[in-house]
């Protein structure tokens, strides 16, 4: 039974090539809380009895800061732990090109009407988002559906394409 827990790692965008957090004066980046994601792993394995080998964490859209990924792979090394682009130590998430989410909008909000998911995510058993609940300057919170919609896997020159129709 595989599981993936999508966690908000947004601001791991600007992640330096070796994982370090590169300071882009950007205060008050809020990601989901490496200490929260321990304590569900810890749970999973250790009460729940779910195989490492099962379990994938990780944001589709970006990176994964060097500081959780030590944080959890210390403790839990045979998780996959999983990335947009190859770090040490990381998987690379792969494109799905069979299965899509399809959107309602008629391209009214966004300029296509479906996204390739990753392969991670449509062969998953059970999907479990660990947000940030947080303010968003363009989604007003984030919550669950904003989340999902990062498990695609088309890769934007910049977070400014996020906002062209508004």
């Amino acid at each position: 039974m595989k599981n993936i827990y999508k966690i908000n790692s947004v601001h791991a965008w600007n992640t330096r090539s070796n994982g370090e957090i590169r300071n882009d004066d950007a205060y008050g980046n809020v990601d989901t809380s490496p200490q929260v994601v321990l304590a569900i792993l810890r749970q999973l394995c250790k009460k729940a009895g779910i195989k490492q080998e099962d379990i994938f964490v990780g944001d589709a859209f970006t990176q994964m800061y060097n500081h959780c990924y030590n944080k959890w792979s210390a403790e839990f090394p045979d998780i996959h732990y999983m990335t947009r682009e190859p770090m040490t130590g990381r998987e690379v998430f792969t494109k799905n090109e069979s299965k899509k989410i399809n959107y309602s909008d008629k391209k009214s909000v966004i300029s296509y009407d479906s996204d390739e998911i990753v392969d991670q995510i449509a062969n998953a058993d059970y999907l479990i988002n660990i947000p940030a609940l947080k303010a968003h300057r363009w989604a007003g919170v984030t919550f669950l559906l904003k989340i999902i919609w990062l498990a695609r896997k088309r890769k934007l020159k910049s977070f400014t394409q996020w906002n062209t129709s508004y």
